[in-house]
């Protein structure tokens, strides 16, 4: 990634948004991490799901604190009909124990 660009309208609905962003070089597939390696992510994984977790208060998606706070967001600009927020899927793979 080269660039981020964020339109104007978005800064007009949220002045005070703060963006970060993570750029992964190195990334091999699963097949070709050492076993020792793929623990220690492993490890890492189990505790970001343990962390995450503590922002479930309930096993409904929508009934949670910060979904609702995304999804007040979301409501303020053009989103594609059905599209989930990142916050959901992750949060929906920690309530399934996915790491």
């Amino acid at each position: 990634m080269k660039k981020f660009v964020t339109d104007t309208s978005f800064w007009k609905l949220f002045p005070g948004a703060s963006f970060g962003v993570v750029v992964a070089h190195g990334m091999r597939p699963a097949a070709d991490v050492a076993p020792e390696d793929a623990a220690a992510i492993e490890q890492l994984l189990a505790r970001a799901n343990a962390q995450a977790e503590r922002h479930l208060e309930s096993p409904t998606l929508s009934e949670n604190a910060p979904v609702r706070v995304w999804r007040q967001a979301y409501q303020r600009f053009k989103t594609k009909r059905g599209a989930r927020r990142s916050i959901e899927n992750l949060l929906k793979r920690v309530l399934k124990g996915i790491p």
